[in-house]
């Protein structure tokens, strides 16, 4: 699938409002954890980092690939999606836990 010059604009746009957004969530969660530890920080950093995956999934989906993949469900591309990054990124932040 290639790109036409108006998707790589809505790529770029979208992924700059989830940037800020994941931003702006690490903070929000960071002020609602009861410390300021490397061990709060990673789970603020890993739930923050896991919620923008997750909206830039689907506002990419809706907004700059709508119109190549109207005829597919969302439901099988986020499950497999889902175990991917569960048998991905989890250990990993688990590794990264384990020395805090």
């Amino acid at each position: 699938m290639t790109l036409r010059p108006r998707q790589y604009l809505v790529y770029f746009i979208v992924g700059g409002f989830v940037a800020v957004f994941g931003i702006g969530l690490r903070e929000v969660i960071s002020l609602l954890l009861p410390d300021d530890n490397p061990t709060w920080y990673a789970v603020s950093v890993g739930a923050a980092y896991g919620a923008s995956i997750l909206l830039s999934f689907s506002l990419h989906r809706r907004i700059t690939f709508a119109g190549a993949l109207k005829r597919r469900g969302t439901a099988v591309p986020l499950g497999k999606f889902g175990i991917k990054y569960r048998f991905a990124v989890l250990p990993v932040e688990e590794r990264l836990c384990e020395s805090c």
